[in-house]
């Protein structure tokens, strides 16, 4: 289990509406969930925190991407070793949305 935070270091709100998950294939990125997670935007106010929970669970013999709801996402007998998770979303004053992008190499243990 992994949690994913975000926080918001402007001064102002940042509105987002969607996560999109990736997983790094032989040759290219693969997205694995995508499409808007949430009614709407989300608002996220200046300093404010917003976490996402990731479950990885490579040894389930079946494969699954799934959101658990909109603060978590679980991702079952998945084969990758690199995940990049999308959020895209603009600040309040920005004119255009952007994709801001964290990456997770998921190591055996």
């Amino acid at each position: 289990m992994v949690d994913l935070v975000l926080e918001n270091e402007s001064q102002q709100p940042f509105n987002y509406d969607d996560l999109r998950v990736y997983g790094r294939g032989e040759d290219d990125w693969e997205e694995l969930l995508s499409g808007t997670v949430y009614q709407g935007q989300k608002l996220l106010p200046s300093g404010e925190l917003q976490t996402w929970s990731l479950k990885i669970d490579a040894d389930s013999s079946q494969t699954q991407y799934e959101y658990g709801d909109c603060d978590s996402i679980r991702l079952s007998g998945t084969e990758y070793e690199e995940y990049a998770f999308a959020l895209g979303g603009k600040l309040r004053s920005a004119e255009e949305k952007r994709d801001y992008v964290a990456i997770l190499e998921v190591a055996d243990q």
